[in-house]
């Protein structure tokens, strides 16, 4: 390890410290915070990651799952009880690292833990959209926005996802397969969202009906009513419930055409 990648892990452990503080006092409180507990969870996996602590990066990947879960459902003394074990089980590795910066930690049981709790209620708590398996693909360049929309969706309804990172991949595979629903993003490299709307809108093609969830905090400027049917525009920051409403009308025009 060199001495660059060195301070970067030291930096990175002294951060992780900071934001179990923060993640303690989230959930002591008398009211659970879940936006914030989420957004502060997706900090410790993004930076864990880039540091190259990919054992607490996976684990904070699922605790990003298990609180959109909790989003649809009811939060009760299991769930913080396994929330405190999140933070006690990361306190531990953190005060082993700043001993030893190489030190390894397994979280193979919390990983568990968070996966049985889901799979336990996951029926009960999630407020279907569709009875059957809907095919999305979402269309984003940013990895880590891509992953959150790809949680939000699983959160609402039972769905097999694809992400590509930008329109012209997005073009590819929708002139493969049908999709129920396509989520897109507007700034993109190679071929933006607009472009691509405009394209499979114009062209015959395999989805040039599919409804269109467009991510952006712009209006597209789209060249015709036609390529404006079944296209839902969504602003930045996505908010879950909206996402949820919006899907749902997706659904219903998949039914009725």
């Amino acid at each position: 390890m060199d001495d660059f990648e060195k301070e970067i892990k030291l930096e990175t452990i002294g951060e992780l410290f900071d934001c179990l503080s923060d993640f303690y006092d989230f959930i002591s409180s008398k009211e659970l915070d879940l936006d914030s507990i989420f957004r502060l969870c997706h900090n410790i996996k993004g930076t864990s990651r880039s540091a190259g602590f990919s054992n607490v990066s996976q684990l904070f990947h699922n605790v990003e799952s298990y609180i959109n879960f909790l989003k649809n459902g009811s939060v009760n003394e299991e769930v913080i009880d396994l929330l405190f074990d999140v933070h006690t089980e990361m306190s531990r590795y953190v005060e082993k690292l700043q001993k030893n910066i190489n030190e390894d930690f397994d979280f193979t049981n919390l990983q568990k833990k968070l996966s049985d709790c889901m799979s336990k209620n996951g029926d009960e708590s999630k407020a279907k959209v569709s009875e059957s398996e809907c095919n999305i693909l979402i269309i984003d360049d940013d990895e880590d926005v891509a992953e959150v929309i790809s949680m939000m969706v699983e959160s609402i309804l039972d769905a097999k996802i694809q992400i590509v990172e930008n329109g012209a991949s997005g073009i590819e595979e929708t002139s493969k397969k049908v999709f129920d629903v396509i989520i897109t993003d507007y700034k993109m490299p190679v071929m933006d969202g607009l472009e691509f709307v405009n394209t499979m809108r114009e062209n015959s093609h395999l989805n040039k009906f599919t409804p269109v969830i467009f991510l952006t905090g712009f209006k597209p400027n789209f060249v015709s009513s036609d390529q404006l049917e079944n296209t839902f525009l969504m602003e930045k920051p996505i908010s879950e419930k909206k996402l949820r409403f919006i899907l749902r009308c997706c659904h219903n025009l998949k039914v009725a055409s």
